[in-house]
């Protein structure tokens, strides 16, 4: 049964009592809590319960409550058995921004039909098999060397290869050399250092630092404390794949870096019950990973359908109903089709052109495929599909679909309308913006829970060559009766700070008015960019790093950082392997210059981009930070995609140049 329906049938069997979102979370130990939000505002604008500030029939506080709505004469009633409305297959999940409907049975005769050709052949366009299928050479397959072949591989499966990942694990066990580092006891043993040089002997680490001394030396550490064995926490939590999937995701979350996310972790638990045959129960209750290919081969199965516009985190939950409620009274889990769906969406889907796919008779679902548009990225999602015939909506401009029209406040000609259409190939963590300064401070707010000095993600060398700058400086800060330090990104108040991006008809999810400090600031904390200011007398510093105000300009103070910042930067990129730098500067102004100094060729980055405003209009000392706060805003939209964002400036007259 569903949370849906389980939400369904407790309020139907108490019928007359209100039941406040917490309580109702208890009774039917349905978590997090957010969850009971979310379905009980789908299942009041269905029409099934009622939903108002109202005294708890239980806590007796008055808290927003949900009550079972009974039905008048003519109404379709819910089914005393199943909690579920009649016909499950056609409930429509709408709500201000949602108006899709699930399609249950769809989606089970298409990812059985998926299942069948990926296992038996033909295969989905050639792929018959996963990568992880086969041990390491003389590994038995659910022993205690292939749990941990499978758990060192798995937790640093992000954004690879899967092949090439696999590949390289296998190989790097094989050699009797490397082989100590799947051990937990050996690896805490032998430390960061050697573990990190292990781990790039055949590229099963393609960001060393992180991925050995962030991600699989913390892993290995906690599992020591399990004397070394996964499956000793498999037993505490009963052999139960939901109470291991709270556990990780809960309390122990801090000790599991990325292994404890939203997709690496499903994945993990489903390898185990499939490859290394872990006896886990409740695997129906794991909900498939859901990202861009996921939620893209289940619009164009047509197991949700209808209209929508908006992000992909609006209908994960509705997504992952679809498919569990198509799995419910069969043999089958939900992750079971998780491969079958990526790989069909990668393969095939996305190649959808034309509101069809021209592949569809080559592709073993094609029969499901439906017509319509079908438009996913990692930042939007449109779908317009299926009857539309009780749609009680406003119809959408399709025209409009996905448009992201602006102007810049500075510039009299407008920028035309373009459809966004970015190629996110970049994790925002692998991101690293620079920015400078600015004169104008002040007092306002913290940005951020938490303070995070750049001393965290320094070498000890780089931290002492920063704190002797910083002490060359310090006569520098203002002296105050009492001295007051609050977050860089708070005390920073200059154009480029203050700078927004305005939209004519902003897509869902996007505000008309994107301002510089909102949208950087919740990139960073969402999804862990990185952000250096380059600064007069702090000479490199985290938004998130308590300063106190200063009077300084870097043209006073560049013989103090002409040579530290450009190393500290170096060791900055290398100690958090990062992958590309966008820096956002005047042409002539020293800030830039000094930047430049760094020994790009001796980093492993991909790209390096420093930005700078050219062909516009007004003073300079007003209109280029605005303009390179502007083009932060425009970068982050485009998911890191520098060329889209220059050819977005150019068709409002104004352009950016840049130095590699």
């Amino acid at each position: 049964m569903t949370n849906k329906n389980i939400i369904i049938k407790y309020l139907q069997n108490h019928k007359d009592k209100w039941v406040c979102d917490d309580c109702l979370s208890k009774k039917t130990d349905i978590t997090p809590r957010q969850q009971i939000n979310q379905i009980a505002n789908r299942l009041r604008s269905n029409n099934i319960i009622k939903r108002r500030k109202s005294v708890c029939s239980f806590c007796g506080k008055k808290k927003k409550s949900s009550s079972f709505k009974s039905m008048k004469s003519g109404e379709e009633k819910v089914d005393e058995k199943s909690g579920s409305l009649p016909e499950e297959d056609s409930i429509r999940e709408s709500s201000e921004r949602t108006n899709l409907f699930q399609k249950a049975k769809r989606a089970f005769k298409a990812g059985k039909k998926l299942k069948e050709a990926f296992e038996a052949g033909p295969g989905i366009f050639g792929h018959t098999e996963m990568p992880e299928t086969d041990p390491p050479e003389g590994v038995k397959e659910g022993s205690y060397e292939h749990i941990m072949f499978i758990t060192m591989t798995v937790s640093i499966d992000y954004m690879r290869d899967a092949e090439q990942l696999w590949e390289a694990s296998r190989k790097t066990f094989e050699d009797e050399k490397t082989n100590w580092i799947f051990y937990p006891d050996k690896v805490v043993k032998r430390g960061k250092e050697e573990l990190k040089d292990a781990m790039k002997k055949y590229d099963l680490s393609r960001k060393p630092n992180k991925d050995s001394k962030k991600i699989w030396f913390p892993i290995a550490k906690t599992f020591t404390k399990y004397g070394g064995d996964p499956t000793n926490l498999f037993e505490e939590c009963n052999y139960d794949a939901k109470k291991l999937y709270k556990k990780v995701k809960g309390p122990l979350k801090g000790r599991f870096p990325y292994l404890s996310g939203s997709k690496i972790l499903p994945t993990w638990i489903r390898i185990l019950f499939d490859q290394a045959g872990i006896e886990f129960k409740n695997m129906n209750e794991i909900p498939i990973p859901v990202d861009r290919h996921i939620a893209r081969s289940t619009f164009t199965l047509g197991a949700l359908q209808g209209r929508y516009s908006g992000s992909i985190s609006d209908v994960k939950s509705l997504i992952n109903d679809v498919w569990k409620t198509a799995c419910e009274g069969t043999e089958y889990y939900p992750l079971q089709f998780d491969e079958m769906l990526w790989r069909l969406s990668k393969e095939g889907c996305s190649q959808r052109e034309n509101q069809s796919c021209s592949l569809k008779h080559k592709c073993p679902a094609g029969n499901f495929c439906v017509d319509g548009k079908v438009s996913v990225s990692s930042t939007e999602v449109v779908i317009d599909t299926g009857d539309h015939s009780l749609d009680k909506i406003e119809d959408i401009d399709k025209q409009n679909y996905g448009r992201r029209i602006y102007s810049p406040k500075s510039q009299s000609e407008e920028i035309e309308s373009n459809t966004f259409q970015s190629k996110p190939h970049l994790d925002p963590e692998d991101v690293l913006v620079l920015i400078p300064c600015c004169a104008e401070k002040e007092v306002t707010q913290d940005y951020f829970d938490s303070e995070k000095s750049i001393n965290e993600f320094l070498s000890e060398e780089s931290k002492s060559l920063l704190n002797e700058g910083r002490n060359e400086c310090s006569e520098d800060l203002v002296k105050e009766s009492k001295p007051i330090q609050i977050q860089a990104f708070g005390r920073y108040n200059g154009n480029l700070y203050s700078s927004s991006l305005q939209f004519e008809h902003p897509p869902s999810g996007v505000s008309k008015n994107c301002r510089f400090k909102s949208v950087v600031s919740n990139m960073i904390k969402d999804k862990g960019m990185h952000l250096l200011i380059v600064s007069a007398s702090y000479g490199l510093l985290r938004p998130e790093e308590r300063i106190k105000d200063y009077n300084k300009k870097m043209g006073e103070r560049i013989s103090t950082w002409r040579y530290r910042i450009p190393k500290i930067l170096a060791d900055y990129i290398s100690e958090n392997d990062i992958q590309a730098v966008y820096g956002f500067f005047g042409r002539t102004t020293p800030y830039k210059k000094i930047i430049e100094k760094t020994e790009w060729s001796s980093l492993d980055v991909k790209e390096v981009k420093l930005f700078y405003p050219i062909n516009y209009t007004g003073g300079p000392q007003r209109t280029v930070p605005t303009l390179s706060g502007k083009g932060v805003i425009s970068l982050i939209l485009f998911d890191f995609n520098s060329e889209e964002m220059i050819k977005e400036f150019k068709k409002g007259k104004l352009d950016f140049d840049s130095v590699i």
